[in-house]
């Protein structure tokens, strides 16, 4: 299906519908309603935005509020609209204000409703229906976000390879609750701790999503003591005079200890180690 809706602002707001997270598309969706239909100034605390048409002014701390995110995760939406050219930032207000690229044609409809077909003197729609013509030029429209190519990248980066079809479905679902950056990131790390392990024990990708495993607390290795560490370590059991503490210590060990200034002789005899030794 092609074309459009008209979609009023109160839905994000209707009583109908339960308090929850924004969808990614929803959010977007939100961003093009926020955006002001016609020039107005906005004040904020002490600042002051002259907004344009397509324009709204939120802050990031504003913003994951409004749709039941984190800061970094608004952040990170944010960036990934800019890059492909949807929306623009600037902050030269004092306020973060952006612009909705490309806002005129999701909102042709609206502001033609008076005209026939929905254009203005010298537009029209070229043969896909798709792209705006005005004096022989081309607006492009944005492309829509797609979960397509993120769940590629997301892909790549399973360890266990299987059951593709079931584990996209799993993926479109899962981005209704997280970002696709946030899905990449915890595969990422899922793989690294399954690296050298036996695959037969590795979580399907479906699962691993259905489960919701990105929301796991990452595991935390174990430090690997240092060689300075276990020298002090050691040193300080020979140290103790206790011969008990000491059995796991081997005379080669103690050895060791001893040329490197770590203990005395005296010291491990006390402990029962190089008995054999003798002062020369």
């Amino acid at each position: 299906m092609t074309g459009y809706i008209r979609h009023h602002r109160s839905t994000f707001d209707h009583p109908c519908f339960a308090d929850e997270p924004f969808t990614e598309r929803e959010a977007w969706v939100w961003m093009i309603m926020e955006a002001s239909y016609k020039p107005r100034v906005k004040r904020t605390g002490r600042h002051v935005a002259n907004l344009e048409r397509g324009q709204f002014s939120a802050s990031v701390r504003f913003l994951a509020e409004k749709w039941g995110w984190t800061k970094s995760k608004v952040h990170r939406f944010l960036e990934r609209l800019k890059n492909r050219d949807m929306i623009g930032t600037e902050t030269g207000t004092g306020m973060m204000v952006l612009t909705i690229s490309n806002y005129d044609i999701y909102q042709e409809p609206e502001r033609n409703l008076g005209t026939a077909g929905g254009q203005q003197p010298g537009q029209s729609w070229d043969s896909s229906g798709t792209n705006l013509k005005k004096d022989n030029k081309y607006i492009i429209n944005n492309p829509p976000i797609s979960p397509k190519g993120d769940f590629d990248e997301f892909w790549s980066s399973v360890p266990k390879k299987v059951g593709k079809v079931a584990a996209e479905k799993a993926y479109r679902k899962a981005l209704r609750g997280a970002d696709s950056q946030t899905l990449l990131d915890a595969m990422k790390l899922y793989a690294k701790t399954r690296e050298g392990q036996d695959h037969q024990y590795t979580v399907h990708p479906a699962t691993w999503l259905n489960q919701g495993r990105w929301q796991d607390e990452p595991p935390q290795g174990k430090k690997k003591a240092s060689v300075a560490d276990l020298n002090a370590s050691q040193a300080g059991l020979i140290k103790s005079g206790n011969p008990a503490l000491c059995r796991a210590i081997s005379d080669q060990r103690a050895y060791q200890l001893l040329s490197s200034g770590h203990v005395t002789l005296e010291e491990c005899h006390a402990v029962d180690l190089l008995r054999h030794e003798r002062r020369g």
